[in-house]
């Protein structure tokens, strides 16, 4: 439901482009100029408001610490998009190393950079703060959304009432 948008995956740095919209750099120019900026830990304020979508940063961020995107990297390991107001926005991609129990990679990108500047990180920490209470918190009586999913998926898997199950099974297999 975005509009066309330069779309890249990023791999060692470059941009693979993956999608060419209509008005937009039709080599990496934009991704390189944009990176440039990201990378260095003196630029403005104003400039990461007018060329991250901070938002969608701040949900793409918070989410892979929770769900420990260990193959995350500044580098390599996801997909940048270019929409038409002139704002980029990191997506998503090579998801295959996610809740693991050990560090592989830092799971940071170069826009970690717009976090120097405390107003855009206090909005970030209130943006996870949020998340946490909605999605994890063990304050309310319900666990919050994860819990209840896990809950659910629970008595699927082990069903109330039944003498043996393929959850017991695995637990006795171990």
């Amino acid at each position: 439901g975005l509009p066309d948008g330069n779309t890249y995956k990023i791999q060692g740095g470059n941009g693979e482009k993956r999608n060419q919209a209509v008005g937009q750099s039709e080599d990496a120019a934009d991704w390189n100029t944009f990176r440039g900026s990201a990378q260095n830990a003196g630029t403005a304020q104003a400039w990461w408001e007018s060329n991250l979508h901070l938002e969608s940063y701040f949900g793409f961020r918070s989410i892979n610490r929770v769900c420990s995107n260990v193959d995350l990297r500044e580098n390599t390991n996801y997909a940048m998009y270019h929409d038409p107001s002139g704002r980029w926005r990191v997506i998503p991609q090579d998801m295959d190393m996610m809740i693991f129990p050990v560090t592989h990679w830092a799971g940071i990108v170069y826009m970690r950079n717009a976090l120097l500047h405390a107003e855009i990180d206090i909005a970030f920490r209130n943006h996870a703060r949020s998340l946490l209470d909605l999605l994890i918190s063990d304050r309310s009586s319900t666990g919050g959304q994860v819990a209840q999913v896990l809950d659910e998926y629970a008595r699927i898997v082990n069903p109330a009432g039944q003498a043996r199950t393929m959850s017991d099974m695995d637990q006795f297999m171990w």
